[in-house]
């Protein structure tokens, strides 16, 4: 078991939460960078031959007539006029390019990781989003739709590098970096808000609630871009200053964290696979299993992250600073309960209410079913705003149970080989960020109430199909192409080194008897 007394330090910042810190605003910069598009393509553009903000139902027609006086006379909350005249698939189109980059790359990054070190790999990450980010007015204004998507497709390839979406192994860059710092990874672990994959949610969060009020207060949708991708610089010299790939090579570190962090790494060790039963895993149902649960979560996921400004826009009427304010409060609300789902699963695991696999069939279906149902809730409930959003609220809550359910299932199934698992499942759950923004597009050419309940319903059948099949096809049990190579080769299973409740409960009995006898 791996030495877990702390550390006493004098006078500065241990160095290996500095790098959890570094990690988890990395991850924290690519999702603000993300969100800022979400925001901002409300404001830059809009089809020419569109009805604009009219409901064809004319349901919230009141409301938005009164607001758009109410914004005019307060300071024009509202820009006057988009800049492009791009139509709905279109701005489909350059939401969902990012996520062409993402699983472009998304099993190369890993494998890159391991070569070049981690560092460079999410140093370089970073900077490709800010970069990308930074470089999307400029394409817009003098190049076209095209060199946008472009400029997006080239935030997805850096998103993959700093590993954005892959919360379950933290990034393809920082696994590499956590597998020098043991005791790191396990803070990097912990349920939000402790652990870097609090970075992601914090991420889309502030992002979206800063861009509108950015945008609100300079008159200009392409200053949200600036400040975020100035952000992700600032932080690109930050890291490169303070992190390195491994604790030898740290000229700052103390002798006592870096003998800490050694032994932790000594006590994790295991044998590397020399090569990898590529088939048992892609013919495995429960790799599908999980694969299936990835794309139905992130269908729902991307759906409301990329296209809920637009409809507290055009449906309800929101402008931008209020939007980009009431756009971010699901993502808290999914925050918040990705929280206490991780402690209330522990406690359920710990206490043996539940085995470890009813626990990731509950959590997960539940977590994939019911913010389809929150959205189809909201579209029907009329035009009370505060209704409509505490719904949205309510559903992308019931989200949180997934990160501590089939984010972490693959360690149960493939402890040697969860890297590489949640590589595939979360490469081809981004097929969703693909997809549902064209699928978007073609379903609101008018941006009508009637046409977003045919978004929300087409989420809802997308959520409860994943659902079923990761509820029948899923298992938490070890395959038996765990423990052995392409070859036929028998490896060693890795044993973690944090200490779990159930190694912890054994420990305490062997102790007893060992005083006993």
């Amino acid at each position: 078991m791996v030495h877990r007394t702390p550390i006493v330090w004098h006078g500065c910042l241990p160095q290996r939460y500095i790098f959890v810190i570094m990690g988890g605003l990395a991850i924290f910069n690519a999702y603000s960078m993300r969100a800022a598009m979400s925001v901002a393509i409300t404001e830059m553009a809009q089809a020419a031959n569109s009805k604009g903000d009219i409901v064809s139902e004319g349901a919230c027609q009141a409301q938005m007539d009164q607001d758009t006086g109410k914004n005019n006379s307060d300071g024009g909350a509202f820009l006057e006029k988009a800049e492009f005249d791009w139509d709905e698939p279109m701005q489909g189109q350059v939401l969902g390019a990012l996520f062409w980059g993402y699983v472009a790359m998304n099993v190369p990054s890993g494998l890159m990781s391991d070569r070049f070190g981690g560092k460079r790999l999410l140093f370089f990450g970073i900077l490709i989003c800010s970069v990308s980010t930074m470089l999307i007015p400029l394409a817009a204004r003098h190049c076209g739709p095209q060199c946008v998507i472009a400029a997006r497709f080239m935030e997805g390839l850096g998103e993959t590098y700093s590993g954005a979406q892959n919360a379950s192994r933290v990034s393809a860059a920082c696994t590499g970096l956590l597998a020098h710092c043991a005791v790191a990874a396990s803070c990097a672990n912990q349920p939000p808000p402790f652990g870097l994959p609090a970075g992601n949610l914090l991420g889309q969060v502030v992002g979206t609630a800063l861009s509108g009020i950015i945008i609100s207060g300079t008159g200009d949708w392409a200053s949200v871009f600036y400040v975020f991708g100035g952000i992700g610089l600032v932080w690109c010299a930050a890291f490169w200053l303070l992190c390195y790939d491994t604790p030898a090579m740290h000229p700052r570190i103390s002798a006592a964290e870096r003998e800490y962090i050694e032994s932790a790494i000594k006590a994790t060790s295991t044998k590397r696979p020399a090569s990898i039963p590529w088939f048992a895993i892609l013919s495995s149902m429960p790799v599908w299993a999980l694969i299936i649960g990835q794309l139905g979560h992130d269908w729902a996921l991307f759906t409301l992250g990329t296209e809920l400004p637009k409809y507290m826009k055009s449906v309800l009427g929101y402008k931008v600073t209020e939007n980009g304010l009431i756009s971010a409060l699901p993502n808290l609300a999914t925050w918040l309960c990705a929280f206490f789902s991780g402690w209330l699963s522990d406690w359920l695991i710990r206490t043996e209410r539940i085995s470890i696999g009813v626990h990731r069939k509950l959590f997960t279906t539940f977590a994939c079913f019911m913010p389809g149902v929150g959205m189809l809730a909201a579209a029907y409930v009329g035009c009370d705003r505060v209704v409509v959003v505490t719904l949205f609220c309510i559903g992308m809550a019931m989200m949180g149970p997934f990160y501590c359910s089939l984010k972490v299932n693959a360690l149960d199934i493939a402890p040697n080989y969860s890297g590489l698992v949640m590589s595939i499942v979360n490469g081809l759950g981004a097929v969703s960020g693909i997809v549902s923004p064209d699928i978007v597009g073609l379903l609101i050419p008018d941006r009508s109430l009637k046409q977003w309940r045919d978004v929300f319903w087409v989420t809802f059948g997308v959520c409860l199909a994943s659902s079923v099949v990761y509820c029948v096809f899923s298992s938490a049990e070890v395959q038996s192409w765990n423990t052995v190579g392409e070859g036929g080769e028998f490896l060693q299973e890795v044993q973690p080194a944090a200490s779990t409740p159930e190694k912890e409960k054994k420990e305490k009995n062997r102790t007893r008897e060992e005083a006993k006898v």
